[in-house]
């Protein structure tokens, strides 16, 4: 319960981020004309939203694992046992449901959905959503492997 609580609150409080930073009439558009700009700013609160989780009482009960990602490659270095990876994947793909549903009122639930940049295939895409996965997981088991880095790894890798 305590997964499924983080990644709503992830969800719930990262996709209006996206709103604020590229709805039509909002003051962030003024603020920040460049999209680049915008996408790093969406990220950047994202990743602090993703660390409070994970500092949060809900993370450090959890594990704050937020991504089905994190939940499998604990799973394969025998950091997790199988029931408590399907437990918590089946709690972060939950996610999308609940932590949307305010974007439902709001009639912007395009904002949450992920499509390729404009001028990129679905396979670059793909292939970029894998590399940077691959990238965070990594350096993820290189933080908790280190006694003196893992007390870092919620600030260093948000949402890990």
């Amino acid at each position: 319960m305590a997964e499924l609580g983080g990644t709503a609150l992830l969800g719930g409080a990262g996709v209006p981020m996206v709103v604020l930073d590229f709805g039509q009439g909002s003051p962030v558009l003024s603020l920040f004309p460049d999209a680049g700009t915008r996408r790093a700013l969406t990220g950047f609160l994202f990743g602090v939203i993703g660390a409070l989780i994970a500092v949060s009482p809900l993370g450090r009960l959890s594990g704050a694992h937020i991504n089905p990602a994190v939940s499998f490659s604990f799973w394969l270095a025998g950091k997790v046992r199988a029931r408590y990876a399907l437990a918590y994947a089946g709690a972060q793909l939950l996610r999308p449901l609940l932590g949307a549903l305010p974007l439902l009122s709001w009639g912007s639930v395009q904002f949450g959905a992920s499509l390729p940049g404009s001028g990129y295939s679905l396979l670059q895409a793909t292939a970029g959503e894998m590399a940077t996965t691959f990238a965070w997981i990594a350096g993820l088991f290189l933080f908790v492997s280190h006694r003196r880095l893992r007390t870092f790894t919620p600030l260093a890798l948000p949402g890990a």
